[in-house]
């Protein structure tokens, strides 16, 4: 029993939520301009349709100009049609029109100038009482321009009218079965449905001024938060790009520090490697020791020169020409020669050499 206490009470706040949303949804189509309204229906070819004869209510489907009953009930019944759309989702999509009897739909034509075209709504709301056998305040009417006359300048215009209680009584029934009807008005002579009138484009009272006003006022609050929104969100844009900025030139501080680092290692890469070059090259004192290992005992120097990689030596030999041989087994002299020819120095019964000599090639690079 608590279970289906909840399930009903689940049900009417579901019912009231949708009855509410749907009142809300057609006062916010109210405030659309009228000719954007008149253009917005007349492209859906795919509609639910409600007929209401006040005592039974069909649903229908109106499909690319055939109609499909869904379901009918009485109207004191109207909230069990909701059954039918969650039988199939997509019904919830379509568009709503209330279609109203031709029998309570009165309809006029009317000859007006020209210049009543700019406040032609308001001019109709007050001929509503000469053209109907009903109040202004209690009649619910639409209109469209047939003809316009060039020659005599006169516009001919097509009014319908019904009264306001039987349209509420209608769209009060839609609304407790859940449904927001965004047109309301009667079949064509042709049986065309929906027409080029739209009852719910009038069926509210005349905006006073005062309401004018508030509506204006609610409209200026509005834009003007609207624009102070605009100016937070760029002045947040404007402090994120200076937080991003300031990132930025961090950044490309660090990165030029990075390439001055990177630069500075690849000097001192390249001065390693010209150090551990220097460091393979035999010093002057390997060479000078490899030279006197090598020359004979009857063999002395005068001059040693170690330079750019070179050995130069000058001295005296019992016989120079065997120097050569001694010298060309070293490991890191190499390419022994006579840098000038050997003369005899007659008072030490010697010879004078010049010899040159330098590093292997794999030693010196």
């Amino acid at each position: 029993m608590g279970a289906s206490l909840i399930s009903t009470l689940a049900r009417r706040a579901a019912l009231s939520t949708r009855s509410a949303l749907a009142w809300w949804l057609s006062e916010l189509a109210a405030m659309i301009p009228r000719q954007l309204r008149r253009v917005g229906w007349q492209r859906v070819s795919d509609w639910l349709v409600l007929d209401d004869d006040e005592q039974t209510v069909t649903l229908s489907r109106l499909r690319a100009g055939r109609l499909q009953t869904l379901a009918s009930c009485p109207a004191s019944a109207v909230a069990s049609l909701e059954a039918v759309r969650r039988q199939d989702r997509a019904l919830y999509d379509l568009p709503v029109a209330i279609r109203m009897p031709r029998q309570a739909v009165l309809q006029r034509r009317i000859v007006m100038p020209p210049s009543a075209r700019g406040e032609l709504g308001r001019i109709l709301a007050f001929e509503i009482e000469r053209l109907a056998p009903m109040p202004t305040n209690l009649a619910a009417f639409d209109y469209r321009i047939v003809d316009v006359a060039r020659h005599s300048r006169q516009l001919t215009i097509e009014l319908i009218i019904v009264e306001r209680t039987a349209l509420d009584e209608r769209l009060e029934r839609a609304r407790r079965a859940g449904l927001a009807p965004s047109y309301a008005g009667p079949q064509q002579a042709d049986g065309a449905f929906p027409s080029a009138y739209n009852l719910l484009q009038s069926a509210r009272p005349a905006v006073r001024r005062g309401y004018r006003v508030a509506v204006a006022a609610a409209a200026l609050l509005a834009v003007a938060l609207w624009a102070a929104a605009l100016h937070s969100s760029l002045s947040l844009l404007d402090a994120q790009i200076a937080v991003l900025e300031s990132a930025l030139s961090t950044a490309r501080q660090q990165a030029e520090a990075a390439t001055h680092l990177r630069d500075e290692v690849t000097a001192l890469e390249s001065r390693s490697s010209l150090i551990e070059r220097y460091r393979s090259f035999p010093s002057p004192l390997d060479a000078l020791a490899e030279v006197a290992a090598r020359l004979p005992d009857d063999a002395w120097l005068v001059q040693f020169r170690f330079q750019k990689g070179a050995v130069r030596l000058h001295g005296y030999a019992a016989q120079a020409s065997h120097l050569i041989g001694n010298l060309s087994g070293s490991s890191i002299l190499a390419d022994a020669r006579f840098a000038s020819p050997v003369t005899r120095d007659r008072e030490a019964e010697l010879e004078r050499f010049d010899l040159s000599l330098r590093l292997p090639q794999e030693v010196a690079k």
